[in-house]
């Protein structure tokens, strides 16, 4: 049975569920290429972007290092000064939530591209088995980037 104060109590739960949906807050990010393990660049300015609400305070802190930033139009951005060769480090960006990103180290990162033979895997090399326990490069990281085709240009 349909209560007499229907449309009242229905404005109630609107203005209710309106209310709640403003409090909702989307959780700061980092742009995918910080992950744990990743390399960051010596001896150069280091950029790191992500996405948060849109006004949102964001700070990045990396060893001695901390910047803030506020997000406009749901993207952030603050540029480290350079690091050198260290110890592995913790990333811990904050706004309305905290995202750590760890065991980071600093040093070279180099891109590679080209034809099928730059997708070549160690393990299908002939002499894998054989050179893989010489291989002691424990500070050696490699990312792949997933092939996609797109028509415009990608955030991610």
């Amino acid at each position: 049975m349909i209560s007499k104060n229907y449309p009242r109590s229905l404005s109630i739960a609107l203005i209710g569920a309106s209310l709640g949906a403003s409090a909702v807050q989307a959780d700061v990010k980092p742009n995918p290429l910080f992950t744990d393990g990743a390399v960051l660049q010596r001896g150069q300015v280091l950029p790191v972007w992500g996405t948060a609400d849109d006004g949102e305070n964001v700070t990045v802190e990396l060893g001695k290092q901390k910047v803030s930033t506020i997000s406009k139009d749901g993207k952030w951005r603050v540029d480290l000064k350079p690091l050198e060769v260290g110890e592995p480090l913790t990333m811990k960006i904050s706004g309305n939530n905290v995202v750590e990103v760890k065991n980071l180290l600093v040093g070279e990162v180099w891109v590679c591209s080209g034809q099928s033979n730059m997708e070549f895997k160690f393990n299908g090399a002939t002499s894998a088995s054989e050179d893989r326990p010489k291989a002691t490069y424990p500070q050696l990281r490699m990312f792949t980037v997933k092939r996609t085709t797109a028509s415009s240009p990608q955030t991610e």
